[in-house]
Protein backbone atom coordinates (compact mmCIF):
# COMPACT_ATOMS: atom_id res chain seq x y z
CA UNK A 1 0.00 0.00 0.00
CA UNK A 2 1.33 3.46 -1.17
CA UNK A 3 0.77 5.86 1.82
CA UNK A 4 -0.07 9.47 1.66
CA UNK A 5 2.03 12.08 2.81
CA UNK A 6 -0.66 12.79 5.61
CA UNK A 7 -0.05 8.75 6.50
CA UNK A 8 4.05 9.59 6.63
CA UNK A 9 3.25 12.65 8.57
CA UNK A 10 1.18 10.72 11.29
CA UNK A 11 3.65 8.16 11.35
CA UNK A 12 6.49 10.62 11.85
CA UNK A 13 4.85 12.11 15.23
CA UNK A 14 4.47 9.03 16.60
CA UNK A 15 8.01 7.78 15.85
CA UNK A 16 9.16 11.30 17.36
CA UNK A 17 6.62 10.66 20.58
CA UNK A 18 8.23 7.56 20.97
CA UNK A 19 12.02 9.08 20.76
CA UNK A 20 10.88 11.90 23.37
CA UNK A 21 9.18 9.09 25.46
CA UNK A 22 6.31 10.71 25.52
CA UNK A 23 3.70 8.52 23.56
CA UNK A 24 0.26 8.51 24.23
CA UNK A 25 -1.32 4.57 24.20
CA UNK A 26 -3.13 5.45 20.88
CA UNK A 27 -0.05 6.42 18.91
CA UNK A 28 1.82 3.52 20.60
CA UNK A 29 -0.92 1.10 19.37
CA UNK A 30 -0.93 2.99 15.73
CA UNK A 31 2.50 2.08 15.46
CA UNK A 32 2.40 -1.71 16.67
CA UNK A 33 -0.37 -0.92 13.15
CA UNK A 34 2.29 0.53 10.84
CA UNK A 35 4.71 -2.09 11.82
CA UNK A 36 2.48 -5.14 11.43
CA UNK A 37 1.90 -3.40 7.73
CA UNK A 38 5.20 -3.77 6.48
CA UNK A 39 8.30 -5.80 7.66
CA UNK A 40 10.25 -2.51 5.89
CA UNK A 41 8.58 -0.36 8.52
CA UNK A 42 10.99 -2.40 11.67
CA UNK A 43 13.83 -1.61 9.85
CA UNK A 44 12.63 2.39 9.45
CA UNK A 45 11.55 2.65 12.95
CA UNK A 46 15.32 0.84 14.33
CA UNK A 47 17.13 3.56 12.22
CA UNK A 48 14.83 6.19 13.50
CA UNK A 49 14.68 5.13 17.43
CA UNK A 50 18.40 4.44 17.20
CA UNK A 51 19.74 7.54 19.74
CA UNK A 52 23.40 6.52 17.96
CA UNK A 53 22.21 7.45 14.73
CA UNK A 54 20.25 10.49 15.90
CA UNK A 55 23.79 11.58 17.44
CA UNK A 56 25.49 11.20 14.24
CA UNK A 57 22.88 13.10 12.30
CA UNK A 58 22.91 16.23 14.97
CA UNK A 59 26.99 16.39 14.82
CA UNK A 60 26.03 15.98 11.31
CA UNK A 61 23.67 18.80 10.87
CA UNK A 62 25.96 21.18 13.12
CA UNK A 63 29.28 20.69 10.89
CA UNK A 64 26.94 21.98 8.46
CA UNK A 65 27.18 25.60 7.63
CA UNK A 66 23.60 26.96 5.92
CA UNK A 67 25.01 30.29 4.67
CA UNK A 68 27.64 28.76 2.72
CA UNK A 69 25.65 26.70 0.98
CA UNK A 70 23.57 29.35 0.24
CA UNK A 71 26.29 31.43 -1.55
CA UNK A 72 27.14 28.80 -3.48
CA UNK A 73 23.00 27.41 -4.36
CA UNK A 74 21.41 31.66 -4.73
CA UNK A 75 24.13 32.51 -7.51
CA UNK A 76 22.63 29.71 -9.32
CA UNK A 77 19.27 30.34 -8.94
CA UNK A 78 19.30 34.29 -10.08
CA UNK A 79 22.83 35.13 -10.52
CA UNK A 80 22.88 37.45 -7.58
CA UNK A 81 24.91 37.54 -4.43
CA UNK A 82 23.35 35.42 -1.97
CA UNK A 83 22.32 37.37 1.18
CA UNK A 84 23.26 37.33 4.48
CA UNK A 85 20.06 34.87 6.00
CA UNK A 86 21.42 35.66 9.61
CA UNK A 87 22.22 39.21 10.10
CA UNK A 88 19.98 41.72 10.90
CA UNK A 89 19.91 45.08 8.82
CA UNK A 90 18.38 47.87 10.79
CA UNK A 91 16.53 50.18 8.23
CA UNK A 92 16.91 54.60 8.50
Amino acid sequence: MMESFKEKFKIAKVLASLFTHSSTPEEEKNYRAWLDENPEHQKIADRILNQRTYEEHSLLIKSFSSQKAWEKIYPLLNGEKAPNLFSVEKEV
